[in-house]
């Protein structure tokens, strides 16, 4: 690698995280592009040319977050056994994991705007990049729920698509509740397990209950 072109990557490494500190210290609207250029120490120009704006470095910031959380889910699942309530348990706590790192701000405003059902402002983040992601995470329940009835875990005649659309919106809806009415980690998934069970147990074949 060129040294251009590792200036270039630490240029761009030190823009997301110049935003992620000043999200994290006063929110998204605070975090302006000008703000985010004098705490990478580089030009407003320079950051200019690589994010023409702030929606495209949140979208960035959080495009990572969503590698590293497919990426433990992936291997959650490729590891898969015989136990699929403890593996939605543990698909829940990887979630909870990544809303409450250290972008935890900014998910919290995420959420709030999406349990307001607001639109989202063309410098924040694209509805089409959301709708992505969930189609991602859903993509994933179904691949764990094929898993499982493969394996013989859940009855034949299941429809895996609803199934899987069911949990992703039960936790998807429980994340979007922690944040606007924050409650102990322990006891959210604690309930979020008891409700992922009511869903799934009528499916389970008789070795699974």
């Amino acid at each position: 690698m060129s040294l251009r072109q590792q200036n270039k990557l630490k240029a761009r490494a030190a823009i997301l995280d110049a935003a992620t500190q000043l999200v994290s210290e006063g929110g998204v609207n605070q975090a302006t592009t000008r703000e985010i250029a004098k705490r990478a120490g580089i030009s407003y120009q320079t950051l200019y040319n690589y994010f023409p704006n702030k929606g495209l470095i949140i979208q960035e910031i959080l495009y990572e977050e969503w590698i590293r959380w497919t990426s433990m889910v992936d291997q959650t699942i490729k590891h898969y056994r015989s136990d699929l309530l403890g593996t939605l348990d543990e698909l829940n706590r990887i979630s909870l994991q990544f809303s409450t790192g250290a972008n935890q701000d900014l998910w919290r405003e995420i959420a709030t705007m999406a349990f307001r059902k607001e639109v989202f402002r063309k410098d924040f983040i694209n509805n089409n990049e959301l709708s992505a992601k969930a189609a991602m995470a859903h993509e994933r329940y179904h691949a764990l729920l094929s898993m499982a009835q493969g394996m013989g875990q859940l009855k034949p005649g299941v429809d895996l698509h609803l199934l899987a659309h069911t949990l992703f919106c039960l936790a998807d809806y429980a994340i979007l509740r922690f944040f606007i009415l924050p409650v102990d980690p322990d006891q959210y998934l604690n309930t979020l397990s008891e409700q992922t069970k009511m869903v799934v147990a009528p499916y389970l074949t008789d070795n699974q209950h």
